[in-house]
């Protein structure tokens, strides 16, 4: 009998010298925290598992860590997840993670595998409004997210109205919508 390997190995299933070996024969890939055979596709479920055993079970996915989930840019060295402030969630400090309470997240998440993401729309929300990443780095994500349909762009223009930094998100929406600035919020 054939036995199918699970989508994503870590380290709890084989050691770190067999796994790498694995992948110098051409038989695994690296895929974020995980090694995947190589006939497993590459999806948002895929991504989930690879970085799973890696984030405290109680976090959301957010901003860039949630548009690689959802395969609009590369994941960033430390994960970026969030929980909703009224979760009262204590979690020690990580280097593997940066972690940030926020308001309202709570309803703009969707399961992706058994972790929490945000939602295509929060996660553009977040990207466009955080001016601690560079809008060189995030334009072309956002663009990205844009571009797969996954966001209404009227429902972005109106929640990104009343955004604490305003300028900097519309500057940010209006790169990556490829609209002339004054135009997207009339």
């Amino acid at each position: 009998m054939d036995a199918r390997l699970p989508a994503v190995l870590s380290m709890a299933d084989l050691p770190l010298a067999e796994l790498a070996a694995a992948a110098l024969d051409g038989d695994l890939y690296r895929l974020g925290d995980g090694w995947c055979p190589v006939d497993e596709p590459i999806g948002p479920v895929t991504r989930a598992l690879a970085i799973a055993g890696s984030i405290p079970s109680r976090v959301i996915l957010e901003r860039m860590t949630a548009a690689w989930i959802f395969g609009a840019g590369v994941l960033p060295a430390r994960h970026q997840v969030c929980v909703d402030i009224v979760d009262r969630v204590n979690l020690p400090p990580s280097a593997g993670y940066v972690l940030r309470e926020v308001r309202g997240v709570a309803s703009d998440t969707l399961p992706v595998g058994a972790i929490l993401v945000t939602t295509p729309l929060r996660t553009v929300l977040d990207l466009c409004r955080d001016v601690s990443l560079g809008s060189a780095d995030v334009v072309p994500v956002i663009r990205h997210l844009l571009d797969g349909g996954r966001v209404d762009l009227t429902d972005a223009v109106r929640r990104l109205a009343g955004a604490r930094q305003r300028e900097c998100a519309r500057t940010r929406f209006a790169a990556a919508s490829r609209r002339d600035r004054d135009s997207a919020w009339d």
